[in-house]
C-alpha cells in the first residue's frame, strides 16, 4: 500500500453556474444550467488522490446545516475517509462559480466552518512515511500548526497557496513543496505583472524560497509548468487538449503530485503524471466531477 496520504483542508458546497459571459458591472445575464457539486479545494484534491488510488484521509469541518448534510453523504458515497469535525450552528463553505464558453471560470467563496477549524479538534497522528497536504483555504494558523506537527513526526508536507497572500510566506519555511499558479507566483513574490519566461519565474523562485531543500513549483496552465529543486530547475511541457472547463484543474493536479508521491516517484516522473491528470480533468465539466481515474491519465500519457 502507498504511503499515507493526510489532506486538511476545506469542503465547500459548489453552485456551478454555467453562462456564455461574466456579466459587466451592472449587468444581469441568464444562465443556462445550475449545479450543486461538493468541492472546495481541500476536499477536491483528497477526492483526485483518492480517484487515482492513493491512500487518503480528508480531515475538515462543516457546517449542521443542509449543505453540511449533502456534504457528509457525499464523503460516504465517495468511499473518503475522514477526520471530520461538525461546528454546531455553523454554516457550510460555499463557492459560487461561474463558467463561461471558453471555459475560463470565476470563484467566490464564503469559508463558512472551513474557517473555525483547529489542527487541536483533529487530534492527527502522523508518521514519517506521510505525506501532509494542505492550501490556505482553511486558517493560515491552523495550516501553520499542523505543518509543524508534520515536521515533529518527519512527514512530508505539500503546501498549496491557493490565492494572492503575502501572509502565506510565513508558511513557507515549513513546506517541503510549495505548489501555486502564475497569478500566485507573481503576486506573492511581488511583481505587478504576470510573466511566464524563464528569467521572471527564476527570478519569483528565488524571492519565493524559504530553504536550498526547498521545491517550488509554479503551473502555467496550458503552458505546463516550471519546478526548481535546489540548483535544479526543470520545465514541462503542457499537453494539448481541448479544453471544456478548467476548474478544478490546479486540484486535480495537486491531488495526482501527493498520489505520484506517495508511490516513491521520481520528481520528474511525477509532475508528468501530474500535468497528464489536470489535462484529463479540463476536457470535463464541473470540479470533482471533471477528477479521472487511473486508467484515463495513463490512456493520455501513451496516447491512445
Amino acid at each position: 500500500m502507498p504511503d499515507r496520504i493526510i489532506c486538511v483542508g476545506d469542503i465547500n458546497m459548489d453552485i456551478l453556474i454555467e453562462v456564455s459571459h461574466p456579466p459587466r458591472t451592472g449587468e444581469t445575464i441568464n444562465a443556462y444550467r445550475v449545479s450543486f457539486i461538493s468541492g472546495g479545494k481541500g476536499y477536491n484534491q483528497a477526492l483526485a488522490a483518492k480517484r487515482l488510488g492513493g491512500n487518503v484521509i480528508f480531515a475538515c469541518k462543516i457546517g449542521d446545516d443542509a449543505f453540511g448534510n449533502a456534504l457528509k453523504q457525499t464523503l460516504e458515497e465517495e468511499n473518503l475517509e475522514t477526520n471530520m469535525v461538525i461546528s454546531k450552528g455553523s454554516l457550510s463553505g460555499m463557492a459560487i462559480v461561474m463558467v463561461d464558453k471558453d471555459a475560463q471560470n470565476y470563484i467566490t467563496v464564503n469559508p463558512g466552518s472551513n474557517y473555525e477549524l483547529d489542527e487541536k479538534e483533529l487530534h492527527l497522528d502522523l508518521k514519517k512515511s506521510d505525506i501532509v497536504l494542505s492550501q490556505s483555504a482553511i486558517p493560515l494558523t491552523t495550516v501553520e500548526s499542523v505543518f509543524k506537527t508534520a515536521k515533529k513526526a518527519g512527514a512530508t508536507t505539500i503546501l498549496n497557496t491557493s490565492r494572492v497572500d503575502i501572509e502565506i510566506k510565513k508558511l513557507f519555511g515549513f513546506a517541503d513543496y510549495i505548489i501555486m499558479n502564475e497569478v500566485e507566483a507573481a503576486g506573492i513574490a511581488g511583481d505587478v505583472g504576470m510573466s511566464s519566461d524563464k528569467e521572471t519565474l527564476l527570478r519569483q523562485i528565488k524571492k519565493l524560497r524559504a530553504n536550498k531543500a526547498q521545491t517550488i513549483i509554479i503551473t502555467l496552465g496550458p503552458k505546463g509548468l516550471v519546478c526548481s529543486k535546489g540548483s535544479e530547475y526543470m520545465e514541462i511541457p503542457g499537453i494539448k487538449v481541448k479544453a471544456v472547463d478548467t476548474s478544478g484543474a490546479g486540484d486535480c493536479f495537486l491531488g495526482a503530485f501527493s498520489v505520484a508521491l506517495s508511490e516513491g516517484k521520481p520528481l520528474r516522473e511525477a509532475l508528468i503524471f501530474a500535468n497528464a491528470a489536470a489535462a484529463v480533468s479540463v476536457q470535463r465539466k464541473g470540479t470533482s466531477t471533471s477528477f479521472p481515474n487511473r486508467k484515463d491519465v495513463m490512456k493520455l500519457m501513451s496516447g491512445n
